[in-house]
Order: structure tokens, then sequence, then C-alpha cells
């Protein structure tokens, strides 16, 4: 980012608005424009597309709100995928995620307590406007698919999914393959609700993974 912001000429050649990523000295990893929330230790990544990856999910979908007025009607703003080195180094007012992060969490908060007292249709809304604001979370867009079931809006969960798939954290794993299963179930094929709970099984002992497992027999237990 610093780089970036003395020799633009580089941004130009390794493509505009692309994700730019920061290591400071203590091995934290970041975004370059000035909100450098989340971190994350470099240790924790594998490979540098996992950086990218974890950046795209967590970051590029929020709505900003605190910009400059001559970047409201920037089309990388809108399409959340900007850089910011032309805010971060100048603009102290810029969005706090944290104070975000709060505000959705109370709302996925009431979501949960209403998924279970069975008020599917209220957690839905609550779901949706946490979503709306916070952004892509394969945890919550999963609970939010089951809410949608639960309210018998099965074509909708359908085209969550569908839309999601390839963004989720989780990918083609054991929870892919589950709310596959549920969304299968509620339209009344058995059969193929089945063979998807089985991959799901298999998936995670593949995976090895713990909380997946966890998350799997919760919401199973739930149907």
């Amino acid at each position: 980012g610093r780089i970036i912001k003395i020799f633009p000429h580089i941004a130009k050649g390794s493509g505009v608005c692309k994700p730019v990523i920061d290591i400071d000295p203590e091995l934290n990893v970041f975004r370059c424009f000035g909100v450098n929330e989340p971190k994350k230790s470099l240790k924790q990544f594998k490979r540098s597309r996992d950086i990218w990856n974890f950046f795209s999910l967590e970051i590029d979908f929020f709505k900003w709100f605190a910009v400059r007025e001559e970047c409201t009607n920037c089309k990388y703003l809108h399409r959340k995928i900007c850089q910011g080195g032309c805010i971060s180094f100048s603009y102290p007012r810029i969005l706090d995620l944290k104070k975000l992060k709060n505000k959705t969490q109370s709302m996925f908060i009431e979501a949960y307590q209403n998924m279970k007292s069975k008020n599917y249709k209220l957690a839905v809304a609550k779901f949706e406007e946490g979503l709306n604001l916070y952004g892509i979370d394969s945890a919550i867009i999963c609970d939010y698919i089951f809410a949608l079931l639960k309210s018998f809006q099965i074509h909708k969960a359908e085209l969550t999914l569908d839309s999601y798939q390839n963004i989720l954290i989780h990918g083609e794993s054991g929870i892919y393959y589950l709310m596959k299963g549920l969304i299968a179930e509620e339209n009344q094929k058995y059969v193929e609700a089945m063979r998807y709970y089985r991959k799901a099984i298999k998936k995670v002992r593949e995976e090895k993974k713990p909380e997946l497992s966890n998350r799997i027999n919760n919401l199973l237990k739930r149907i």
C-alpha cells in the first residue's frame, strides 16, 4: 500500500482496484486502505490465494458510508472493490467496521433468538437486514438458508445457495452438501436428500473439521 502510494503507476501495472495486501513488522496482513480490521497473522495462511480470498470475503462486501463526496459515484466503490489508496492516508473518518460489526451482530443474535422460538419469518428478516450491512459469512448464510426453508421459502433458499456456493468460505464441503440435502428434503426429494447427507458426512470426515461436524449435527437436530 505504501509503495503504491509513492509509485502509483505500479497499481496500474497490476490492474485497477485488485486486492492489495500489506504485511506489518509483526507479520499481520491487512488491506492497503485505512481500514485495517480485521487483521490476521501471516502464519494463519498456507498460500497467497488464501489471503486474497479472506480479504475479498471479509472486507470487499462491506458497504461504505463514510467516504469523500467525490467518491460517491465511483464505480469501484459501488462494486465493493475499492483499493482505497486515494482515501486511506488522508481521510480519518473512514467507516468504523467495529461499530458496524457490533450492529450487525445484534441483528444476527435477534435472528438466532427468533429461530430458537421458531419464528422463522422474523428470523429471515433479521438475517437479511444484517447481511445487507455486513456482507458474506458462510455460517450465517447457512443459517439464513435454514430459516428460509423453515418459513417455506424453498425457492429463495435454492437461489441463495446457488448464488453463494462459489464464495462460501467452506466451498463445496460438508456444510454445502448439508444445505443441498435440506433443500432436497423440503422439496420431498428424499433419495436426493440422503445422497447429499452422505456426501456431507464424508466431506466432514475428510476435512477433519470438528467445528463443521458440530454445525452439521446442530442443524440436523433442528429438523
